[in-house]
């Protein structure tokens, strides 16, 4: 027996020793997720260093495509070993960092673009041969990580080429960013408004016509000016019938208040169903200016439910607000809190309001979700009370009754669904913003809520977010963590010393004039072109990576702070302050 069992495991070690030679080898495990660094120097050098191309993803909080490129295709295997093993990854974001969003985004949300060591863009060859830059916006895991594998080989083959390329490029647009200065003369606001009259006579309310279209207020602003200053009508009543025809679109939630970020098509339609607190604060102020010049009721409801939108959903009980509110609740939701389908609509009206609510907000069996949900429907105004009284021979007054009562289902409805989560982050020039609009909104509409509303939310940021240090205004504030130590924007003082003046108007408190003094000097000091006038928006960062190091300027906030400065001498009515009108001129010069 022993000789036999020898035998037998002598053949069952070699058994084991031949499986074991057939089985393959484990390999490392894969990588878990990508290394996303900062955009700072030290990354660029790595970049260097190793001889990578940086993947630079610019992801909002709240954006819908932002959020599912985040959760799927930078958690898809092939991209997550393409982007570890060929490139340096950074990740920003927007809604924190403007000023590289600033200068390397795309113009839509998300922005994934690729940058070379330097930190300047890269470009290469497109199908057509021509040489574009590389990157664009949202990518599905599959397409991305074609795109790698194209870009990585690409980049090896023909690296001084690219940085060729990029160089002269760069020297090309930087030879057109020369700043110099123009004379005020009338004629400006002539030509200003002659360009908004053709914009105006290109516009179609087509919702075949695709593209971003982002609410427009500055537009009516000046309308509203050269109404006042010119008394021409014309100009006036063509920017109020584009803010009429936003307002009917889903770009404004019909059922409780508010505007979303932008729609997508010529007639507002179909919205980006994100709601932010800088676009809101600005339609508050355009329809309550449009209510104050008109006195017609339709756009003071609309600013109302506006405000009551902002103070229910967006106020935080301390008395700021938070910075946006997301478009679904769950990771690809795209608008399904706020539509509709014709199932859904008939089982919470009465017959008599379906009749009615049905063609007044277009619900059928096929809505205008037609990529992702095309049951869905959005919400617009295709028909109003008088006009539905009109088409059903019915009292416009029964009209209306039906209209609102069906309009209170609906919107009950909606609440029982999970609700869109608000970002809980305080953004400086958005709160600002929002204060200035509450307060002026507050005395048009003598609502003391409202103003009192503002003059908090402005106390709250003044108290918070200004860095003691510089006496500046931090870009964000965030309960338990403070201020994020981003007192490097101006756009964050400009909107702060604008409600600050506001707040002087409103009040007759001298204090709130000291303030806006006090920033708008900190301002100046942090900011200012001493050469050629005018106002950088962000501190100078010379040594900074890549575009960093670019000077740029936004024109509707070197606006805004030049109409401040003005408005701090004429209220203060002291020669001392003759200088602000001589900033403010040297900036509009500019």
């Amino acid at each position: 027996r022993a000789p036999l069992f020898s035998a037998l495991l002598a053949l069952l070690v070699s058994l084991a020793a031949a499986v074991a030679a057939e089985k393959p080898a484990k390999g490392p495990e894969p990588p878990v997720s990508i290394v996303w660094r900062p955009f700072d120097a030290e990354t660029f050098k790595l970049a260097g260093k190793e001889g990578k191309l940086v993947l630079l993803s610019c992801a909002a909080p709240w954006g819908h495509l932002d959020k599912i490129m985040s959760e799927l295709t930078f958690a898809d295997p092939r991209v997550i070993s393409l982007v570890n093993g060929k490139f340096i990854a950074v990740k920003v974001d927007p809604l924190l960092r403007p000023d590289i969003d600033r200068r390397y985004g795309t113009g839509a949300s998300p922005t994934t673009v690729f940058l070379l060591p330097s930190g300047h863009p890269f470009y290469m060859p497109d199908t057509a041969g021509r040489i574009v830059k590389a990157g664009g916006s949202y990518y599905s895991a599959d397409a991305l990580a074609l795109y790698l594998e194209e870009l990585a080989k690409y980049y090896e083959a023909s690296r001084e080429q690219a940085e060729k390329a990029a160089s002269e490029i760069t020297n090309s647009v930087l030879a057109h960013k020369e700043f110099d200065s123009g004379v005020l003369t009338p004629e400006v606001l002539e030509v200003s408004v002659t360009k908004m009259l053709e914009a105006f006579g290109q516009w179609v309310p087509d919702p075949a016509i695709k593209g971003v279209h982002a609410p427009d207020a500055d537009s009516l602003e000046l309308a509203v000016y050269y109404y006042v200053r010119k008394g021409d009508r014309n100009v006036l009543d063509r920017a109020l019938l584009v803010m009429t025809d936003m307002a009917r679109g889903g770009v404004r939630d019909q059922l409780g208040g508010g505007f979303h970020r932008a729609a997508g098509d010529a007639a507002w339609r179909v919205p980006s169903f994100e709601k932010l607190l800088g676009t809101n604060a600005q339609m508050l102020q355009a329809y309550t200016d449009a209510h104050k010049l008109t006195l017609s009721s339709r756009y003071r409801i609309i600013g109302e439910e506006t405000a009551r939108y902002v103070m229910g959903t967006l106020a935080d009980p301390d008395g700021w607000f938070y910075a946006y509110q997301e478009a679904g609740a769950r990771l690809g939701e795209d608008g399904d809190y706020y539509t509709f389908t014709l199932p859904e609509a008939k089982e919470v009206l009465s017959e008599e309001e379906q009749k009615l609510l049905l063609p007044a907000f277009d619900i059928a069996e096929w809505g205008e979700m037609v990529e992702s949900a095309p049951h869905r429907n959005v919400l617009f105004l295709e028909a109003g009370p008088r006009l539905l009284a009109e088409q059903f021979a019915m009292e416009e007054s029964r009209a209306a009754e039906l209209f609102e009562s069906g309009r209170k289902k609906l919107l009950e409805a909606r609440s029982l669904r999970p609700a869109p989560p608000v970002g809980k982050i305080l953004i400086a020039d958005a709160n600002a913003e929002m204060a200035a609009s509450l307060i002026r909104t507050g005395d048009a509409w003598k609502r003391s809520d409202l103003r009192e509303a503002g003059l908090r939310a402005l106390e709250f940021l003044w108290d918070k977010a200004r860095d003691p240090n510089s006496g500046l205004i931090d870009h964000a504030w965030t309960p338990g963590k403070g201020r994020a130590g981003l007192a490097i924007f101006f756009s964050d003082q400009a909107h702060t010393a604008r409600a600050l003046v506001a707040a002087a108007e409103s009040t007759g408190d001298p204090n709130y004039l000291d303030r806006a003094r006090l920033l708008a000097d900190a301002t100046d000091r942090a900011f200012a072109d001493s050469l050629d006038g005018g106002y950088m928006d962000r501190v100078s960062s010379p040594e900074g990576p890549g575009l960093l190091a670019w000077p740029a300027r936004s024109i509707r906030d070197n606006s805004l702070f030049a109409e401040t400065l003005k408005r701090i001498r004429h209220i203060s009515g002291r020669a001392e302050d003759d200088k602000y009108m001589r900033l403010a001129r040297k900036t509009l010069e500019s």
